[in-house]
């Protein structure tokens, strides 16, 4: 079965997000005090995990009579300000102070912990505080599909506001928090907060170009090309974030890369070693440093590669990358080791 077009898909969302009439007041609040909106108490971004509430764990039942539905921890003491969620989106909420009393809850999603299934009723916006998670949809014959990373400061969930269903899931990768906002109250809040308003659109718009890249990437038949496109995409996203471009810290597995890039997990192994072989890359397990930006751009480039190009002497320096591997799908000829075949070379054997 063909893969839907992530890009397609989240431009639609797009549209149904500014599209969407005040049909939301309507919804029913949430029951529970867990994820009210206007939630009351002390502001406790750090310290130690102290409920002031009941901390609804996976599997159990809120009071109120709501169903049992698998959800993050509520840190009900651990809440965040209108001010400080708008600068967490990328806003200067310099015009926000009327409402900073406004209080939104802080959940937590242990790792590997889904935050939201795919197809269950949308209730929920999210957005991301610390951490990362991916974006997964599960095709008909189990399939995994990782559709896009997220980070702190993304959005998750407004795809919910298309056919108030989410359209796939998200699974922590690692020990998160994310700020809960009720769909149920969303419309009246942007109206009362511009700059919450125009931070949230920003934000979307934002992931929506990330989005984009991602028909770039895949439109590269080497999968050593599809993978440098990667890692310089998201050299990129840790550059906008203040991190560093060079080293990078992968949180997801070399699995969860595979089913983003529609490769085999074997072939992301073998990826990295050409690459790393080629000098671009140091790779430590999930500790990636990338030693040459330029060569792994130039290696981005090459669509095709140069698969069909005839072998030529190598331009390397004796001490050049080990054994002569090099790829040549990246525009690069290797030399082979005394004693290796020329197509051996090239193949990692």
């Amino acid at each position: 079965m063909a893969s839907p077009s992530p890009a397609r898909d989240l431009r639609a969302l797009h549209s149904a997000w500014f599209d969407r009439s005040a049909n939301t007041e309507s919804a029913p609040r949430p029951t529970t005090t867990s994820s009210a909106i206007g939630l009351a108490g002390p502001i406790a971004l750090a310290g130690a995990e102290q409920s002031a509430g009941t901390v609804l764990r996976p599997g159990s039942a809120p009071r109120g009579g709501m169903s049992k539905v698998a959800e993050p921890h509520v840190l009900m003491s651990w809440q965040i300000d209108l001010h400080a969620l708008i600068g967490l989106l990328g806003g200067g909420g310099g015009t926000e102070t009327d409402h900073r009393s406004e209080r939104f809850a802080v959940q937590r999603a242990s790792r590997g912990t889904p935050l939201v299934h795919a197809g269950a009723h949308a209730h929920m916006l999210y957005v991301v505080q610390t951490g990362s998670l991916k974006c997964v949809k599960i095709a008909e014959d189990g399939y995994e599909h990782v559709l896009a990373f997220v980070w702190p400061g993304d959005v998750i969930g407004f795809d919910g506001l298309y056919r108030e269903h989410y359209a796939f899931g998200a699974v922590a990768l690692e020990d998160s928090r994310v700020i809960a906002l009720p769909l149920a109250g969303l419309a009246a809040l942007r109206q009362r907060s511009p700059g919450l308003d125009a931070a949230l659109q920003a934000q979307i718009a934002r992931q929506l170009a990330h989005a984009g890249e991602i028909a770039e990437v895949m439109s590269a038949v080497a999968a050593d090309a599809r993978l440098a496109r990667f890692l310089v995409q998201l050299s990129g996203r840790m550059a906008e974030r203040g991190q560093s471009p060079r080293r990078l810290l992968l949180r997801m597995n070399r699995r969860d890369i595979a089913n983003h890039l529609g490769l085999a997990h074997e072939t992301i192994s073998r990826s990295l070693r050409v690459l790393s072989d080629a000098g671009w890359l140091r790779v430590d397990n999930r500790d990636v440093e990338i030693l040459d930006v330029q060569g792994l751009k130039r290696c981005a480039r090459s669509t095709r590669g140069n698969e069909s190009t005839p072998a030529a002497p190598s331009p390397l320096p004796l001490d050049g990358p080990r054994n002569g591997r090099v790829s040549r799908r990246c525009g690069l000829q290797g030399a082979p080791a005394a004693g290796q075949s020329p197509s051996a070379a090239f193949t990692g054997a």
